[in-house]
C-alpha cells in the first residue's frame, strides 16, 4: 500500500481548523473533446462472485470464508510490462441487510473517496488485511463492497467505474459499480500520495516501471490505457511521491523526488512533459489541486524541506486561472506553517478552497484574484488535527482527522458551513 509523505514539523498543533476562500469571478473556459488514443487491449472480466447481502456494521468478527477458484485471465497489452494474471475472486461475507449506522467503526483507515455527497468507498486495515465499504446514502448505511483480492487503493470517478491497486503491483478496473472487476496486469509501483485521478470522462494512474515515471490515462468507461506522455526521469529518490489533479480537458502531475523532479500539464491529451508548477525550485514538494468545472487549479508548496530556505520553512499557497501557465501567490493565512492540507470545490455556488492551516477556521470572499484575501475566523476545529480535506460536492466538507485524546481518525463530514459535523468513520487506530 502507498505510504502517505511524512513531514517532520517544527511545533505541535493542537487547534486546527479549516479556511475557506471563496472567488467571486468565475471565468468559463470552453473544452474541446476528444478521444486518447488507445493501445490494444484483450482482456476478460474476473466476476467476483458476491450474492451475500451486506453485512451489519460496526463489524467486530472475521471476514466469512468463502471458498473460490482462481481464474487465469490474459491481460491488457499496456505500456510497462503486462502478464497473464491468476486473480482470485473475493467474495464479500454476510447475509445481513444493511442498517442504519451513526458510525462506521473500522480498525484502522487506509482511504476514502466521494465521488458526490452520497456515494462513497472506504477502504480500512485490520493488520495487513484491507476491507473496502461502499455507502449509497452519504454514509447512513454501509456494505462490505467486492473488491480484488489484497486491494489497498481504490477510486470511481462516478458510481460505474472505478478502480483498484493491489498487493503484488497489479492493477484492476471495474465498470458496473464494483459487481465485476477486470485485471489489468502488472503495470508498476504506484507511488505515494495520489494514485488514481479523473475528470472529463478521462482517468489517469501513476506509476513508476524500469524506464521512469509514467501517467497512463483512458476513457473512464473503456480499458484502453496508453501513455500520457514520455516517461519522467527518476528523481533523487528514495520519496516517490505524486500529486495529480485534472479539470475537464485540463491534466496536471507533479513528481517530488526529494526535489520536485519533474510535471505533466496536458490539455484535451496533448501533453507537455517539460512543465514545472510553481515554487518547483524552492526545496520542497509541491502539490496541485482542481475541481471539475472550476477552471481553476490550485499549488501548495512545501518551500524549504528539502534545501533552500531550511531556517524558515513555510507552506505557500498559489493560484492559477490560465490552466497552469500563469500563476500568483496568495496571501497566506493566519498561522501558516507546513503541511497544509487542501481540497478545492464550490461554496454557494462559486469556486472554493478549503485550507487547514493549524488555526482556527477562517473564510473569505475575493472581488477577484489580484486583490489579496483577508481571513475572518468562522469556525474551530477544537479537537482534532486536520490531514486531509475533500470537498465532493457543493457545501460538503469532508475532513479527516486525528482526534488530540488518544490519537484515533475519523472522517467527518459537515454540510453547513461547520457549524455541525457528522462522524462517518471512525478508526480505533
Amino acid at each position: 500500500m502507498p505510504i502517505p509523505l511524512v513531514v517532520v514539523l517544527t511545533a505541535v498543533v493542537v487547534v486546527l481548523g479549516l479556511l475557506v476562500i471563496r472567488e467571486a469571478t468565475k471565468d468559463d473556459g470552453t473544452t474541446t473533446d476528444t478521444t486518447v488514443a488507445p493501445v490494444a487491449t484483450t482482456v476478460a472480466p474476473v466476476t467476483i462472485a458476491s450474492t451475500a447481502a451486506p453485512v451489519t456494521v460496526p463489524v467486530s468478527t472475521a471476514p466469512v470464508s468463502v471458498a473460490t477458484t482462481a481464474t487465469t485471465l490474459p491481460t491488457a497489452t499496456l505500456p510497462g510490462s503486462a502478464t497473464t494474471t491468476s486473480v482470485a475472486p473475493t467474495t464479500a461475507p454476510g447475509t445481513i441487510a444493511p442498517v442504519a449506522v451513526t458510525t462506521l467503526e473500522v480498525a484502522s483507515l487506509a482511504s476514502s473517496t466521494f465521488v458526490d455527497a452520497t456515494h462513497g468507498w472506504v477502504t480500512a486495515l485490520d493488520g495487513e488485511i484491507p476491507t473496502t465499504w461502499v455507502t449509497a446514502d452519504g454514509g447512513a448505511t454501509w456494505t462490505e463492497a467486492s473488491v480484488p483480492d489484497g486491494a489497498t487503493v481504490v477510486h470511481f470517478a462516478d458510481a460505474t467505474n472505478g478502480w483498484a491497486f493491489a498487493t503484488g503491483q497489479q492493477w484492476y478496473s471495474t465498470h458496473d459499480g464494483g459487481a465485476t472487476w477486470t485485471s489489468l496486469g502488472d503495470l508498476g509501483e504506484a507511488p505515494n500520495g495520489d494514485v488514481f485521478t479523473s475528470s472529463g470522462g478521462r482517468v489517469y494512474l501513476a506509476t513508476a516501471q524500469s524506464d521512469g515515471v509514467h501517467v497512463l490515462v483512458s476513457p473512464v468507461d473503456q480499458d484502453a490505457f496508453a501513455d500520457l506522455a514520455t516517461p519522467l526521469a527518476f528523481g533523487a529518490g528514495p520519496v516517490f511521491d505524486v500529486s495529480m489533479a485534472a479539470d475537464g480537458d485540463l491534466f496536471w502531475m507533479v513528481y517530488n523526488d526529494r526535489l520536485v523532479a519533474g510535471g505533466i500539464l496536458a490539455e484535451a491529451g496533448v501533453a507537455d512533459a517539460t512543465w514545472l508548477p510553481p515554487a518547483a525550485a524552492l526545496g520542497g514538494p509541491v502539490r496541485v489541486f482542481a475541481a471539475a468545472g472550476t477552471g481553476r487549479v490550485w499549488a501548495i508548496a512545501d518551500t524549504g524541506v528539502w534545501g533552500g530556505d531550511v531556517e524558515h520553512p513555510l507552506s505557500r499557497i498559489y493560484l492559477s486561472i490560465e490552466g497552469g501557465v500563469a500563476w500568483q501567490e496568495l496571501q497566506s493565512p493566519p498561522g501558516t506553517q507546513l503541511g497544509l492540507s487542501f481540497a478545492a470545490g464550490f461554496g454557494n455556488g462559486l469556486p472554493t478552497a478549503y485550507v487547514s492551516a493549524g488555526t482556527d477556521l477562517t473564510v473569505t470572499e475575493l472581488d477577484s484574484i489580484s486583490d489579496p484575501p483577508g481571513w475572518t475566523t468562522v469556525f474551530t476545529i477544537a479537537d482534532a488535527t486536520v490531514s486531509s480535506i475533500a470537498a465532493p460536492a457543493a457545501g460538503v466538507v469532508d475532513v479527516r482527522v486525528s482526534v488530540t485524546a488518544d490519537g484515533h481518525q475519523e472522517l467527518r463530514r459537515s454540510t453547513d458551513g461547520g457549524a455541525t459535523w457528522q462522524t462517518l468513520v471512525r478508526a480505533a487506530a
